[in-house]
């Protein structure tokens, strides 16, 4: 229930939130396998759970206006370091150091769970300073399935497929538990990506299990408790790739665990079969949302045939102002100071530049344009785009003295991604002054880059990103976006005053010909605009503050209200 009236308008079909004063009733309990809130607590590996810290953080910074819980899997051994050997191919290792113990405190408090028809204990953990609770079965009470919470996303059992199943019953049948055990009352469950689906299940379980059967049949009440927990369901879908939608076999399920008495059918009318956790988190929504405005039109055309579908509607992710932007920043903007925005950018470049060429080995210089292209290394991202037109690519390295900052990781498994790195420190070792790769990406790292370069490039296949809120971060310190027209940047850019978009080819193009244009167009908005712009600095810092003015659109204060007003609403 809302006390305060929200102000919004419609454009075309979209209800958008222009702002106001909240003081919501509703409770809500949000799942998310990760979450990213400081640099060394290691219960993150990209975005997504980049997303639910930034969210926790704006949920703080409302003192109590948002009724929100945050439940999450304490993850031991974070997720992966990658580092590049001699011969430039990509290792895994563990991280040498998880700080979480400096942020967590013991609730005295824990649950059970059945793995594999074991018992296994979970401690709940909270964040000392909000209101996250964290799941871990790393301790001496679990015999055999400690390690099912040591890495994110996988990593210490042989069969992948199983332990994250077992995972994922860590956080959505454990966290519905915890919570019932804490004493949190919940309105709304809300899973962040399709990981926590098997939350809907255990409180399907649950009905069944406390409801008197009185003259209705298993399957009535089950159909019954289907529709109650769908009521009080919201879900937000991150991915349209087809490969970031996880499904398991039923039989699998059982074998571990997660199907909690279901029969067969039931679990099948939840989620298929396979099993697919984002239609079952679909099925199971009486609302749901996309993360920008033409991921949602995607995301509904991908799912249309699901049966139990609910409106998907369209709310852009958001980034926290505070984690990103400096306090010195934030107040020469608020000042409109430009002149004061620009030199505290220059600061900032001195910064990551002294830190490329420490760490590198290289000589990197701060008057030079600076270009990063930091993410997840996986193909439709399309690390090595830049690159397919050597001519001109060489012609900004040599004419321009352009230099070009790589960072980023792929999944542990995902050796495709592994060699995009390698690929990348390859051509680092031709260009050593004008490209670096830089291992160990994460919060810390990318905060010297979203500050530090002049650029951040984007550039995935149209229109398979998702959002892409590093470029949001970045435009919050005043650098430029140049990127293809997806994601958060398709609706937001301001053309030649924000930033560039890389033209969207026709469509009847192949997948190849798409490409080769997308590198032309790319590197013509370098050689013709954007290198004879940065060297005019009344100019450049003019676009600086257009692009920190455009930001303030992607806060997670506007995410988090139109969660409150729009996906929390009564169905």
């Amino acid at each position: 229930m809302l006390i305060f009236v929200v102000s919004s308008v419609n454009i075309g079909n979209e209800k958008i939130f222009l702002g106001g004063l909240g003081m919501y009733t509703k409770k809500v309990a949000y799942f998310s396998m990760g979450t990213g809130i400081y640099s060394d607590f290691l219960t993150y590996g990209g975005g997504l759970e980049i997303l639910a810290g930034d969210m926790l953080k704006g949920v703080m910074d409302g003192k109590g206006i948002y009724p929100m819980t945050f439940i999450h899997i304490l993850w031991k051994k974070g997720y992966v370091t990658q580092k590049v050997n001699e011969d430039g191919t990509v290792r895994n290792e563990d991280p040498d150091f998880n700080n979480w113990e400096e942020y967590l405190v013991d609730t005295g408090k824990s649950i059970f769970v059945k793995i594999f028809n074991e018992d296994v204990k979970l401690k709940i953990w909270k964040l000392k300073n909000g209101p996250a609770y964290f799941l871990d079965a790393d301790i001496p009470e679990n015999n055999h399935f400690r390690n099912i919470t040591w890495y994110l996303y996988g990593g210490a059992w042989d069969d992948r497929e199983k332990e994250r199943i077992a995972q994922e019953i860590v956080l959505g049948v454990g966290g519905v538990r915890a919570l019932k055990e804490l004493g949190i009352s919940v309105d709304y469950y809300h899973y962040n990506d399709g990981h926590p689906a098997f939350a809907g299940l255990e409180l399907i379980s649950q009905f069944i299990n406390e409801t008197n059967f009185e003259n209705k049949s298993g399957e009535e009440l089950f159909n019954e408790a289907f529709m109650r927990v769908k009521k009080m369901t919201r879900f937000t879908t991150h991915t349209n790739v087809p490969a970031g939608n996880e499904s398991h076999p039923i039989s699998v399920m059982m074998e571990v665990g997660a199907t909690l008495g279901l029969t067969y059918d039931q679990v099948k009318k939840i989620g298929g079969e396979p099993f697919n956790m984002t239609v079952a988190s679909l099925n199971l929504s009486a609302r749901a949302n996309g993360v920008s405005r033409l991921q949602v039109l995607a995301a509904r055309e991908m799912w249309k045939d699901v049966e139990y579908l609910p409106p998907i509607i369209a709310i852009t992710n958001g980034v926290h102002s505070g984690t990103w932007r400096s306090r010195e920043l934030e107040s020469a903007f608020n000042r409109a100071n430009i002149d004061r925005i620009y030199n505290i950018h220059l600061l900032n470049k001195r910064v990551l530049i002294e830190y490329i060429n420490k760490t590198k080995g290289v000589n990197f210089k701060e008057c030079n344009l600076t270009i990063a292209f930091a993410r997840r290394a996986t193909e439709y991202k399309r690390w090595l785009l830049i690159f397919k037109d050597r001519e001109a690519f060489e012609k900004l390295i040599f004419k321009y003295n352009v230099q070009f900052v790589f960072a980023g990781k792929s999944h542990r498994y995902d050796t495709d991604g592994q060699k995009f790195i390698a690929e990348v420190n390859k051509i680092s070792k031709v260009f050593p002054n004008n490209v670096v790769f830089l291992e160990g990406y994460d919060i810390s790292l990318a905060q010297k880059l979203v500050s530090g370069v002049d650029i951040w490039q984007n550039n995935p296949r149209v229109p398979l990103e998702a959002c892409g809120t590093s470029g949001m971060k970045a435009a919050m310190c005043g650098v430029l976006n140049v990127s293809t027209a997806d994601g958060w940047w398709r609706e937001g850019c301001v053309e030649n005053v924000s930033g560039w978009t890389v033209p969207t080819p026709k469509d009847q193009m192949s997948q190849d010909e798409v490409d080769e244009a997308d590198a032309k167009n790319l590197l013509h908005i370098y050689d013709s605009i954007v290198v004879h712009e940065f060297r005019d600095r009344e100019l450049w810092a003019r676009k600086m503050f257009a692009a920190m003015v455009m930001s303030q659109q992607y806060t997670t204060s506007r995410m988090i209200e139109e969660y409150f007003v729009n996906l929390y609403a009564e169905p």
